[in-house]
């Protein structure tokens, strides 16, 4: 019998490497491993890699444990990608190749297409598109390729945050931000044309104040709000959304929060689990994610 296939999601940010392994189970996902190694602050810069050497030594440390039946995901940083929003012309319903000759004309007059790796979805009449500069994920793709790791899938962190909180129960119709180290990553409603962003963390800045920084319109003012944070400690007691009452939360219509914990994606753990699991949220919504049709 063929031992089962590990999902990976690697997730890259300035100060740590985090990644967490899950196998598919008939009943769902059992989450099978993780692994964090702290980075030095000359390593990674503002999301920016700036001594892959010191991240190559690490990598291929991690890469001798890895079991044979894997499937990468890798997550561009947030700072290294680009987002616009064009318009598609009057009702016309493109199709490809048609739709990716739009998409890259209309770019072509936002940013230096040449430059950039481009991406992009459909939601009603608006196409968002999503770029990076080649040179940057060139620079990732030939770091992986070093150590004989060849990535099934490259995506970006706000829809690794939406694609772990839709499997923890998490509505698709809500706003998410999740606090990390050095900022805080909001994603805009799922049925609302793509948008995310990074608000930076303050020692007096608390979820009110970002909340109350978000791009809320009177379409979206009445979705509820679900937030996670990588330094709530782990809790198998309690695999439940929380909420909890914050009255200045009128800008979204609501007088509450919802808080939620990245075990709740899961119908299976295998211990030892960290001591701060939400801090895998994004490793785990890579390894977690759709495969490409």
């Amino acid at each position: 019998m063929y031992p089962p296939k590990w999902y990976i999601g690697l997730d890259v940010q300035d100060h740590d490497i985090r990644a967490l392994a899950a196998i598919k189970r008939r009943d769902g996902w059992q989450l099978r491993h993780c692994w964090q190694y702290r980075l030095s602050s000359e390593t990674i810069s503002g999301g920016r890699l700036q001594d892959p050497e010191k991240l190559l030594h690490i990598l291929i440390q991690w890469r001798k444990i890895l079991p044979k039946n894997l499937n990468l995901r890798f997550a561009l940083p947030v700072q290294q990608t680009l987002q616009k929003q064009i318009a598609l012309p009057g009702q016309t319903a493109l199709q490809e190749p048609e739709l990716g000759w739009f998409v890259h004309a209309s770019a072509g007059k936002q940013f230096p297409v040449s430059d950039l790796a481009l991406d992009y979805r459909v939601h009603g009449q608006q196409i968002c598109i999503s770029a990076t500069r080649q040179k940057d994920l060139n620079l990732w793709l030939n770091l992986f390729s070093e150590i004989n790791l060849s990535l099934d899938a490259i995506d970006i962190a706000p829809c690794a945050l939406r694609y772990a909180a839709k499997l923890a129960g998490v509505p698709d119709d809500s706003w998410l931000v999740h606090k990390r180290m050095t900022d805080w990553l909001w994603v805009a409603p799922a049925d609302r044309p793509f948008s995310y962003g990074l608000i930076a963390a303050q020692p007096d800045r608390h979820l009110v104040q970002v909340i109350n920084q978000l791009p809320i319109t009177p379409e979206t003012e009445g979705y509820t709000l679900y937030y996670s944070d990588e330094a709530q400690p782990t809790s198998i007691k309690a695999i439940s959304v929380k909420t909890t009452s914050t009255p200045t939360l009128t800008s979204v219509s609501t007088e509450s929060a919802n808080s939620w914990q990245l075990l709740m994606a899961f119908r299976h753990y295998h211990p030892p689990l960290p001591d701060k699991m939400n801090a895998f949220i994004i490793a785990a919504g890579l390894a977690l994610r759709p495969s490409d049709q």
